[in-house]
């Protein structure tokens, strides 16, 4: 009966829309530089995002075989990542939580009826004893 609920958007994309980000393209080191960007997250810190092979010098980027949040972000700034189509699988994820969310509300009733009923049989059987 235990189900895992993941969203299917992924994490780091959600990070990259409702974090504070200032995506720079043409300050700083990324000056000059057509495929260079310079992200600034809320901390303060800056990362260079590169978009032609899409490295980032942040060390979630550096450390796994992902895009992080940083790059995602500069991918909704240049139009690589489609805001209406993420929109929509935003909107899918929501309604399918909620479902699932109801459904658990309904199983964790089903659960506390049924712990009643234990409760009960238990005290039946406490009197037979």
């Amino acid at each position: 009966m235990s189900q895992s609920i993941q969203p299917d958007v992924e994490p780091r994309t959600l990070r990259a829309i409702t974090q504070t980000f200032s995506v720079l393209p043409d300050i700083g080191r990324a000056k000059g530089a057509d495929d260079l960007y310079l992200v600034v997250s809320q901390s303060g810190k800056e990362y260079l995002v590169d978009t032609r092979d899409w490295a980032c010098e942040c060390p979630d980027a550096r450390h796994r075989d992902v895009r992080c949040k940083h790059q995602r972000r500069v991918a909704l700034h240049t139009g690589e990542l489609d805001v209406d189509e993420l929109e929509e699988q935003l909107a899918t994820t929501a309604d399918d939580l909620e479902s699932s969310a109801a459904e658990l509300e309904q199983q964790a009733q089903e659960l506390a009826e049924t712990a009643v009923e234990l409760h009960d049989a238990i005290e039946r059987l406490e009197e037979v004893a």
